[in-house]
């Protein structure tokens, strides 16, 4: 009986000239059920959508040096970062982030925006409480890099966690010494 009413409603349409592939593709992708005439059934598979999360943080850097020049300093407290970001977990141990940091500078007791860090990149889980990330690095000052981070979960409750991580960005360009550091940052997910 089902499929004389499928004959007949194929005879209707083409007696219209209407086609029916894009009539059963329109209707497909309006009851969000893939439509097949091979089968009878349809198995429908739930897609889980990414976990998304989102952070906040300080950073400073630790050391620094250039590659071109023996300047090194330990411990230069000039300026301060504040990292937030989105993090969107592809899979349980792999996600896409993008991280905007904006940049204080501190000097004589005067802060001033240096600049901003846009900071997209991957993390891998390492294990339940450690993860590597891998960030490229585009900064406004005209610099660009990569930034490989380790961090540590400290604690991690119902809705957010508390971490530290060690970020050591590489820069170059811009008719600028190419440099590198070694930071700590406190953050905050959420």
């Amino acid at each position: 009986m089902q499929m004389i009413e499928k004959q007949q409603a194929i005879e209707v349409l083409s007696r219209l000239k209407v086609k029916v592939y894009p009539l059963l593709f329109f209707m497909g992708a309006l009851y969000g059920t893939p439509i097949f005439a091979q089968t009878g059934a349809v198995e429908v598979q739930k897609v889980e959508s990414p976990r998304v999360g989102g952070y906040l943080g300080v950073v400073t850097s630790m050391f620094e040096t250039t590659f071109e020049a023996p300047d090194s300093r330990i411990l230069p407290l000039r300026s301060i970062g504040i990292p937030f970001g989105v993090n969107f977990w592809l899979h349980e141990k792999l996600a896409f982030s993008i991280e905007f940091v904006p940049i204080l500078s501190i000097q004589a007791e005067n802060f001033r925006t240096e600049g901003l860090l846009v900071h997209p990149g991957l993390i891998w889980n390492l294990s339940e409480k450690t993860s590597f990330s891998g960030r490229v690095a585009f900064e406004s000052n005209g610099q660009f890099g990569f930034t490989p981070i380790i961090a540590r979960s400290l604690y991690t409750g119902k809705y957010s966690s508390y971490s530290i991580a060690i970020p050591v960005p590489v820069r170059f360009g811009n008719q600028m010494p190419a440099n590198m550091a070694v930071g700590l940052v406190l953050v905050w997910g959420f």
